[in-house]
């Protein structure tokens, strides 16, 4: 990742980033995200994903390992409550290795090539790095695209027509929102908490071609520690994961999946945002049909993910 250009200090806008003492909560907490209209939150993203394969030689290991930075800049609407909503990427890498043959790719150095394979494919998302897609966000949280969106969109399929079906319909209003929840509330209260009180949250992310992913899981306010400067609530998340597939995908071989997801996300309550968040999911899936083993039992296939999210600093929207 490039280093930090630069920090916009807070203190008279966020009492929390002076890093005080919070009391303990002994009345009820309302927990609430706040797209402050006039800022952008820069965040690092890291992902850590392992698992092994089934191959023609019994089973190979695979890992991967992706850092990105991505900004998200919060401006006013046209409609009240609303929040327009400016979304771009500053940098990504990805490495990693599939049954010993390495991959890798740096925006920053992208001349320096691992493979051939992901180069190509890096370099033609490296155009898009710092460019803004533009969404907008309701009162209730919601994300849905705007006609510049779209056009971007239609934009990337061009140039990859082969895709063009999966990639439209991943980016549907209900998957970018749970995207872009990721790392902060899974799910907002409906009312406020105490410590040691619980909500329920459920997502569920439309995968082209692959299927379905459910997600279902329980939050709780376990107290206050301080996370990147600040007091903070510490969330613990826990749950389970269930995966359908498509047709197409179960005629593949992929007959579903299931695990379990734990972690934590550490909320700044002044500012409406999570410093932290890092959630770990520990899945199963089941190979069948055409991707049974040889005496045509299912192969299980364990994968493991760990995605953390830090907010680096949060700036005025120039």
């Amino acid at each position: 990742m490039r280093p930090l250009l630069f920090i916009v200090s807070l203190m008279s806008a966020a009492p929390s980033l002076r890093g005080e003492e919070k009391p303990a909560v002994t009345e009820a907490l309302p927990l609430q995200l706040k797209w402050q209209t006039g800022f952008r939150y820069v965040q690092r993203i890291e992902i850590n994903q392992s698992g092994k394969l089934p191959s023609k030689g019994g089973v190979k290991n695979q890992h991967a390992n992706i850092t990105a930075e991505m900004v998200l800049s919060v401006r006013p609407h046209s409609k009240d409550d609303w929040r327009s909503l400016g979304v771009n990427w500053n940098a990504f890498s990805i490495d990693g290795s599939n049954g010993g043959a390495e991959f890798g790719y740096n925006s920053s150095k992208p001349s320096k090539v691992v493979d051939e394979g992901t180069a190509k494919a890096g370099n033609e998302i490296l155009s898009y790095i710092g460019r803004e897609f533009l969404l907008q966000i309701d009162p209730l949280g919601t994300i849905s695209a705007t006609p510049e969106f779209d056009a971007a969109v239609t934009e990337i399929t061009k140039k990859a027509p082969h895709v063009a079906a999966p990639v439209k319909a991943f980016f549907s209003r209900t998957n970018i929102t749970q995207l872009l929840r990721l790392g902060m509330l899974p799910a907002v209260p409906d009312k406020p908490v105490v410590i040691g009180g619980t909500w329920p949250f459920q997502a569920k992310f439309e995968i082209p071609v692959v299927g379905s992913l459910h997600m279902d899981g329980t939050c709780t306010m376990s107290g206050w520690v301080n996370r990147g400067g600040a007091q903070c609530c510490e969330i613990p998340v826990s749950g389970s994961l269930d995966f359908n597939s498509t047709l197409q995908a179960s005629l593949m071989g992929l007959k579903d999946a299931e695990g379990k997801m734990t972690g934590a996300v550490w909320f700044d309550t002044d500012l409406g945002w999570a410093r932290e968040s890092v959630t770990t999911w520990d899945v199963t899936a089941t190979l069948a049909g055409i991707a049974s083993a040889q005496d045509g039992s299912p192969q299980f296939v364990p994968l493991k993910q760990t995605t953390r999210i830090t907010l680096l600093r949060m700036e005025t929207v120039k």
